[in-house]
């Protein structure tokens, strides 16, 4: 669901020329709108954003009542935009999808933004945590492997052992 007051086709229309979004065109976000813009925008290239892009940034002014709404707002930017990962602040909470990242990943880079008021500070956490953040694939393939190795090998035991007793 759209948080109440978000204009949502405002926000597609300013993905359709960039990556980031406000909410809101109020007057601080006018004065300040192309510098933060501009900030986010190097704090996403600077953080390694490669790795998720393609990556839009959506800044609302207000947390809604359900915070749960963020995480649908991004989703459906994702679904109605080229962007695969999507990502929605406010002051105090935030919400993200991604095609590229695992749900763990999200949430762990949701936490570490949130932990910076500043915003592309709060942006390069995200996508720094995100991008380390997750499975090593080839160490549980080993560690499958491993496991399997040892339940072989105590089955091998097992009935070694059997017939010797059986003897």
């Amino acid at each position: 669901m759209t948080p109440e007051g978000v204009n949502i086709d405002s926000i597609k229309d300013q993905l359709t020329a960039g990556d980031v979004a406000f909410g809101t065109a109020n007057p601080v976000n006018a004065q300040l709108g192309p510098a933060m813009s501009d900030a986010l925008d190097g704090a996403l290239a600077a953080a390694g954003a490669e790795h998720i892009e393609p990556v839009a940034l959506v800044v609302l002014e207000q947390t809604p009542r359900q915070p749960a709404d963020l995480r649908d707002l991004a989703q459906d930017l994702a679904s109605e935009t080229q962007f695969e990962t999507v990502i929605v602040r406010t002051p105090h909470a935030s919400g993200a999808v991604s095609e590229r990242l695992s749900r763990y990943q999200i949430e762990s880079a949701q936490r570490a933004m949130l932990e910076h008021s500043d915003y592309p500070e709060g942006v390069r956490a995200f996508v720094d945590t995100a991008v380390s953040t997750g499975w090593s694939w080839p160490l549980v393939a080993a560690l499958f492997l491993l496991a399997a190795a040892a339940v072989v090998l105590g089955t091998a035991v097992t009935v070694l052992r059997s017939r010797t007793s059986a003897r």
